[in-house]
């Protein structure tokens, strides 16, 4: 479980630092077409919405797994953790693009500027204390990850990383639900 929070800390902060021109909650053309017109309230259309985003993030997940497989015992516990951290990370992506309509532009540039640079010189942390260490790369990135503010970073990617490192069907259905 050492390094998984970094790595995921980073998959869910790259939208945030590379922008995406979408809308929060964009419909296509076929949608619009269809759905507009038809009896659904505004509510039921941004339900569909969701919806739609976490069936896709279960669909990524499983891909998403056979990648993250070697950070967990079983197969099942990668794809739960990775379909759950992929909802996280498309639910933050909508967080931070609702955010980008609410705040004016300068606000919201100044803002990913200074996430920019705070991931950079945390990338930049990580490398110069694992340039120098005489540890195996992995094995310094699991002792920066003990430092307090590494921890404070990848809090939130540690739940998800317990579910990937479960021992059991209830350790694994109980750190789902601390995901959810």
């Amino acid at each position: 479980m050492g390094t998984l929070p970094f790595y995921l800390t980073a998959f869910a902060l790259l939208p945030l630092v590379f922008g995406n021109d979408d809308r929060a909650i964009a419909f296509s053309p076929a949608e619009i077409d269809f759905l507009f017109p038809g009896p659904f309230s505004r509510r039921d259309l941004v339900v569909y919405k969701m919806v739609k985003l976490v069936l896709g993030s279960i669909a990524g997940g499983l891909i998403f797994s056979l990648w993250l497989r070697h950070f967990s015992d079983r197969i099942a516990f990668a794809m739960i953790g990775a379909t759950l951290a992929l909802v996280f990370i498309n639910l933050f992506t909508t967080v931070i693009a609702l955010a980008r309509d609410i705040l004016d532009e300068q606000r919201y540039a100044w803002a990913r500027r200074l996430a920019t640079l705070g991931l950079l010189g945390g990338a930049a942390w990580i490398a110069w204390n694992t340039h120098d260490s005489s540890l195996p790369y992995t094995k310094a990135l699991q002792e920066i990850s003990q430092s307090p503010v590494a921890r404070a970073a990848t809090a939130p990617a540690r739940v998800f990383a317990h579910v990937f490192a479960a021992r059991s069907w209830g350790e694994c259905g109980m750190w789902s639900a601390a995901c959810l």
